[in-house]
């Protein structure tokens, strides 16, 4: 056991949070904690690494146990670049390796008594068997390794934290938290802003490494990869459940058909003996019995030490979401045709078309950075019906979810937002927020003042009164709770408009996908399927690719240049070390060079069938200059690791 969890109680604002939790963490657990918005979950983050008291109750960690916690909201250093940054994790093993080098130096001073010798000796030892624990020796690969997991490749770590969004330095700050080795990981949300690459990896990092995780999630497939056990935290308390979030879902639902039988059963006991206690008192009274009233009594206590069954909550509140069904009034929802698009001096998009037919639902994929928010908001601007660049259907009405929210006013109240609707009425506009969880309290709070998911209801309710036939969706399911989310699914999959959405749920894509425009920058690549056969596809192809590149690196090993080997008359030299780092470097080079072959081959291909010859010999230079820069690549990883 890592840390136990004793009697714990938070209060806040008059009401509990949660109420004597007794839990424990063990090694290697990897825990999911889930529960809806706001019941607890990052506040019982708090407690466990001490930053909040709790009302009542203790957190005792082991002696000497290392917490790693990730908020939603970490602080960087802007003026830092990445890997700069990520260096700061550390700061120990920096101390301990200036405190070795000033040994050194002593040791090496002439003239040293034997017994001050063998003490500066001993420290040494001390410092390095610490240095070593902390794999100090390796930090430069592991730092590499880490950030290129994310997503941070050579140029972007140079960068400067601030010239990043908020959701990337918070994944900077998780690199930096992975970094520092702890005993125990605590992950708010570290899913949110990342691509699916760097999504797979820190599913790959997290289930296979023996630290202790516990996850704050929305991402269901990532706690259906990683986890093990489930904390639910509900109705004041946390349920345990053995199993990924999937197994949990199961066995919940289970319970509650149990438990559903059981209190049916008891109401029904409870029923009776109510009637027979009725009975007996007016029997009583009628022929004077003392004796029937007394037994009536005694039936009454046994209904009072009952150990009352709680109705089970198979309609706890949520919200309430249907879009209805859409005439598909037109074919074309969206044809794009030589869209061109720069950002500053970078070029996102080079004359790229594609069409969305009405009725059907298509997702934007890329990486981060890539364009997919600067896309949709060009469509918004700019798309109608005479723009032959952005052509919107003439019978759209697009409605627009924004994961930043632009789309709703900070300093409008709940209700003066949806107030300024054309023709909307203070009784349209209450029954919609009702039914996405507000209030009669809430309906005068500034938008301003309201959580990311809260934040995320009013959009969605706005865009529910809009009465669109056409969603552009970006990445409608982050902040909010899984119930949600699954609410969203679930009225998306009875809407019959059309839909084009960005999004990192995997869960969401495969339920609703099934046509995928993937950025591959400056251009797009068109897959007709769901999300998972995409990711198969593409997994097959890396590992293709990756074979393939040590196939010719064993060929280029095998066969000297030249034909024959030389023959050196020069004596041997001693064998030097081989440089770890600059090896994973190269092979990560080549593997690089090898996906862009693959790429500008399909641009070849796509030129000539287009008729864009001039275009296609372009990028056969293009190829030929990849190719060489391959080889020399190969050359240089063979040198080195025959060094």
């Amino acid at each position: 056991m890592l840390l136990s969890i004793n009697n714990l109680s938070k209060e806040f604002s008059n009401r509990y949070l949660f109420q004597n939790l007794n839990l424990q963490i063990n090694r290697r657990d990897k825990i999911g904690l889930i529960g809806d918005n706001g019941v607890g979950k990052t506040t019982l983050f708090k407690i466990i690494t001490g930053a909040e008291p709790p009302t009542e109750g203790v957190v005792v960690p082991l002696p000497g146990i290392r917490i790693g916690h990730l908020t939603q909201e970490l602080e960087c250093d802007p003026n830092l670049t990445v890997r700069e940054e990520v260096e700061t994790a550390f700061a120990e093993i920096d101390q301990l390796a200036d405190r070795m080098r000033e040994l050194e130096y002593q040791m090496s001073l002439p003239d040293l008594p034997e017994a001050r010798l063998q003490e500066l000796i001993d420290q040494y030892s001390r410092l390095q068997h610490r240095f070593e624990a902390a794999d100090g020796y390796h930090r430069q690969i592991e730092i590499n390794r880490v950030l290129q997991g994310l997503g941070f490749d050579e140029t972007l770590q140079q960068r400067k934290v601030g010239t990043f969004s908020g959701g990337e330095q918070n994944i900077i700050g998780l690199a930096k938290i992975l970094l520092t080795n702890p005993d125990i990981l605590l992950l708010d949300e570290p899913a949110n802003h990342m691509d699916f690459k760097a999504m797979a990896w820190l599913e790959e990092y997290l289930k296979t490494t023996d630290v202790a995780v516990v996850v704050i999630s929305h991402n269901r497939y990532l706690l259906d990869r990683v986890i093990n056990k489930v904390w639910e935290l509900e109705h004041l308390k946390i349920n345990e459940f053995a199993g990924n979030y999937s197994t949990y879902r199961a066995e919940k639902l289970q319970k509650l058909v149990v438990q559903e039988a059981a209190y049916n059963r008891q109401q029904k006991k409870i029923e009776r003996l109510e009637f027979s206690i009725r009975r007996l008192k007016a029997w009583g009274m009628v022929y004077d019995n003392p004796k029937l009233i007394k037994r009536a009594k005694a039936m009454e206590k046994r209904i009072e030490k009952m150990d009352k069954i709680e109705r089970p909550d198979f309609n706890s509140r949520h919200i309430k979401l249907r879009f209805g069904n859409k005439d598909r009034t037109g074919k074309i929802a969206l044809d794009v045709s030589h869209y061109t698009r720069k950002v500053g001096e970078r070029l996102l998009f080079d004359r790229i078309s594609f069409r969305i037919q009405s009725g059907e639902n298509v997702a934007l994929l890329g990486a981060n950075g890539t364009g997919k928010t600067t896309l949709f908001k060009d469509i918004i601007r700019e798309g109608s019906w005479e723009n032959p660049t952005l052509r919107i259907g003439n019978s759209m009405r697009i409605g627009y979810y924004s994961q930043m929210h632009e789309t709703i006013q900070p300093q409008n109240t709940i209700l003066k937002e949806l107030l300024d609707i054309p023709e909307m009425t203070i009784g349209t506009a209450s029954e919609m927020l009702y039914r996405f969880l507000f209030t009669r309290d809430d309906l005068n709070r500034p938008i301003e003042t309201l959580s990311g998911g809260e934040k995320a209801r009013v959009q969605l309710a706005k865009i529910l009164l809009q009465n669109p036939n056409f969603l552009l969706l970006d990445e409608p399911t982050n902040h909010l709770d899984i119930k949600s989310q699954e609410q969203i699914e679930e009225a998306l999959e009875e809407f019959t408009g059309t839909i084009f959405v960005i999004s990192h749920d995997r869960y969401f894509l495969d339920k609703l996908i099934d046509k995928l425009i993937i950025i591959e920058p400056p251009n797009i690549r068109v897959y007709e399927g769901s999300f998972t056969e995409y990711w198969q596809d593409k997994a097959e192809a890396e590992e293709r690719a990756a074979l393939a590149t040590q196939e010719r690196m064993k060929n280029k090993k095998a066969s000297p240049t030249n034909g024959t080997p030389r023959k050196s008359h020069k004596p041997a030299k001693k064998p030097k070390r081989v440089n770890k780092w600059a090896i994973e470097k190269l092979e990560q080079q080549i593997v690089d060079l090898e996906h862009e072959k693959e790429r500008l081959s399909r641009e070849i291909d796509r030129a000539f069938a287009e008729g864009r010859a001039k275009e296609g010999a372009d990028l056969g230079q293009q190829f030929e200059a990849l190719t060489a820069q391959l080889e020399d690549l190969i050359d240089q990883w063979v040198a080195i690791s025959e060094s």
